[in-house]
């Protein structure tokens, strides 16, 4: 009926999905859509077909936290992938926009890789990010955030960029390396700003 009565099967991914998405469903730039395509939902439906070869693939509905799409899944990423992509599955996917896209209000879009919703966050996670001004480079705080670091060792690289205002430098800490958890990503982002934590 167009709404969930018992919350959005979603609900414990949206921090996840608002972490690593890169287009809002609901309210995008068909010519400002990014050439890799990230996007995280629930499959509603799964339309299977043949092609030349016989070989199956599919065209299928994701749901998102907010708006939808339409993808097709070409016969060798389907084989790969064919234990994801089944109706009510939570997936992540990592596709292009189809040439077959007319510009309306749901995207057309060609998968290329699906990850469990579950794992996105441990897959995908390669650095995690901070930025800096000219006012934040105080003692204290470089204090904090290493403190909070050794406290959440991990498989990620921790980069700083010192920005003051006319450049940009990137320094890698290459003696600590964390864990992307929801937590300490908040933990971060209190000592700093929402948008100067970011995963990458």
């Amino acid at each position: 009926i167009g709404f969930y009565l018992s919350g959005h099967p979603l609900e414990k991914h949206f921090d996840d999905l608002r972490e690593f998405n890169n287009v809002n469903l609901l309210d995008f730039d068909p010519k400002r859509l990014p050439k890799e395509i990230r996007v995280g939902g629930i499959i509603s439906d799964v339309r299977q077909l043949f092609d030349k070869k016989n070989r199956p693939w599919a065209i299928v509905k994701l749901e998102g936290e907010i708006g939808k799409c339409e993808m097709f899944v070409f016969a060798d990423v389907y084989e790969k992938y064919s234990e994801l992509i089944k109706v009510d599955k939570m997936v992540f996917f990592i596709g292009s926009l189809s040439n077959r896209y007319e510009g309306n209000d749901k995207l057309l879009l060609n998968a290329n890789r699906f990850i469990a919703l579950k794992n996105i966050r441990k897959t995908l996670s390669k650095r995690v990010n901070i930025r800096l001004d000219k006012n934040q480079t105080d003692e204290k705080l470089i204090k904090k955030i290493f403190r909070i670091a050794k406290d959440n060792k991990g498989y990620c690289k921790l980069l700083f960029y010192l920005d003051d205002g006319a450049t940009l430098e990137r320094v890698v800490s290459n003696n600590c390396q964390v864990n992307p958890s929801k937590q300490f990503v908040n933990n971060l982002r209190d000592l700093t700003s929402k948008t100067n934590v970011w995963i990458s």
